[in-house]
């Protein structure tokens, strides 16, 4: 019963990212299944973000954020004032969001796409 709890909030999360980002966001991949289970507490998901570079959203028990991915397997933690989902208002969470990754992207990049 608890899986099909977190299907459903990655599901609303997952929505949430497509609303407000459109076209900027895709590739999702749901990582944190064990044997086609997700874990009751705790999931990630992979994204490419403005066809620039692969992102995790990961929840851990309440608590959630975004990081951005290298190749060199560093993570890049994106530090968001709304962090706990109980207190959230997703919407300031995907303001916040869209406003670090574009800092990390060069504006030629960014207009070139329509997206500055």
């Amino acid at each position: 019963m608890q899986s099909n709890k977190m299907e459903d909030m990655i599901e609303f999360i997952i929505g949430e990212f497509m609303k407000f980002f459109g076209d900027r966001v895709s590739d999702f991949s749901v990582e944190n299944n064990i044997n086609g289970i997700l874990r009751e507490s705790s999931f990630n998901f992979v994204f490419k973000a403005y066809d620039y570079f692969p992102m995790q959203f990961h929840y851990d028990n309440g608590e959630f954020g975004c990081c951005i991915l290298t190749d060199e397997e560093i993570v890049i933690e994106l530090e968001m004032s709304q962090k706990h989902w109980e207190s959230t208002g997703f919407d300031l969470f995907l303001k916040e969001l869209k406003e670090e990754i574009e800092l990390r992207i060069p504006d030629k990049f960014l207009r070139a796409r329509g997206w500055l």
